[in-house]
């Protein structure tokens, strides 16, 4: 009986709460925090948290079948197999599907191999599709975006960071020697969790 009634809490708790979501491991180099604290190096970021790169840093967030490279200057808020991206720029390569969101904006990847690019600012928003199909929805309107095409909109909320320059390359040591080789080798990668190569 006291076994039950130890169980009877694990048994009533929802589902998300017995499962959640495993965590983004996060590369960083310069000064990124995670919901305002200093990430040093290397840590992990749970759905819901917001991640932050200064004018000089940058950091790297892999999952299971996904990759996501964050510039400079740039802010979002990490989800399942998403991000919400305030301001900045984020450049992802996924193999199971992933959502960049900005405001009512989002670029979702379906199954398979693709790379994109998306770049919020004060003025604009732009989604580059790099490899694969994107579908685009603007509210209740939805495109598709194919392999080396390009959607502009003008900024659909506010860019709290916009006083910082937005770099079109973020540091070699995160872009360079961790997403650019993976790109490059993707039949080595795939059905299994990306992970970066450190330099």
């Amino acid at each position: 009986m006291r076994i039950s009634l130890f169980l009877l809490p694990l048994i009533l708790l929802p589902s998300s709460a017995r499962a959640q979501a495993k965590p983004g491991t996060v590369l960083a180099n310069g000064k990124v925090t995670i919901n305002d604290k200093a990430v040093e190096h290397s840590g992990n970021i749970f759905a819901g948290e917001t991640l932050k790169t200064a004018s000089n840093g940058a950091a790297s967030i892999t999952s299971e079948g996904a990759l996501a490279a964050v510039g400079n200057s740039t802010s979002l808020i990490y989800g399942d197999n998403a991000v919400n991206v305030e301001c900045g720029r984020v450049q992802v390569v996924t193999l199971k599907g992933f959502t960049v969101q900005v405001h009512k904006i989002t670029a979702s990847a379906g199954s398979g191999l693709t790379k994109f690019e998306v770049t919020q600012n004060a003025r604009r928003l732009s989604i580059h599709d790099l490899e694969g199909q994107l579908e685009i929805q603007d509210g209740d309107q939805r495109s598709t975006l194919n392999p080396g095409e390009k959607r502009d909109f003008q900024s659909p909320a506010a860019c709290a960071a916009a006083a910082d320059p937005i770099s079109p390359l973020v540091p070699a040591t995160i872009f360079g020697a961790s997403t650019f080789p993976i790109w490059l080798d993707y039949d080595n990668f795939k059905g299994r969790p990306i992970t970066p190569v450190k330099p």
